[in-house]
């Protein structure tokens, strides 16, 4: 997403993503903890936004046709199941937690499922909007979908969201 917004080099910007996080981390729990919220906000908010974009895209393709046949439903499963990878971390802070016996199963059970709900959200959308195809070439697919519903200053603000996510990912990482 940089590249498509910014030209700098992958490694240039992953360094000082990494950089960032580090400073972030050794502020302490509770300011990490905070932009951790605060980005998981923005990422989410933006995620809604693809979604209400996709509405008026809804029922334009075929979302049971398997356009690349078993191959592509098991490429698709791999995807999914990496996007899922991660949610047992917040079992690493439980330390930090306020009754983790508790806190910990709800907040591990309730990420999960506003996960999936946005994810197969954004997923109908963007496939009513763009196509397949057009999403598997891009290096920006969210902020492609949202330039096509609504132009090209939503590229922009997509993209930037989707940096703001990824820098949220580097980070809980770091964190846990």
């Amino acid at each position: 997403y940089f590249t498509a917004l910014f030209q700098a080099t992958r490694l240039l910007v992953a360094a000082t993503a990494i950089l960032i996080c580090c400073l972030i981390l050794v502020a302490g729990i509770k300011e990490s903890a905070w932009v951790e919220i605060a980005f998981t906000l923005l990422e989410a908010a933006g995620l809604v936004m693809i979604i209400i974009f996709g509405l008026p895209y809804l029922g334009r393709v075929n979302y049971f046709e398997v356009a690349r046949g078993i191959d592509g439903l098991f490429e698709a499963a791999a995807l999914i199941f990496f996007a899922y990878i991660g949610f047992e971390s917040v079992a690493r802070l439980s330390e930090e937690t306020k009754d983790p016996r508790r806190s910990i199963p709800l907040a591990i059970l309730a990420s999960l499922a506003i996960s999936t709900l946005l994810y197969v959200g954004v997923a109908i959308a963007s496939v009513s909007v763009v196509g397949w195809e057009q999403l598997a070439k891009s290096e920006a697919p969210l902020a492609l979908v949202a330039s096509t519903a609504l132009g090209s200053g939503a590229f922009k603000l997509l993209t930037i969201i989707a940096l703001f996510a990824t820098f949220n990912t580097v980070l809980a990482i770091m964190l846990t």
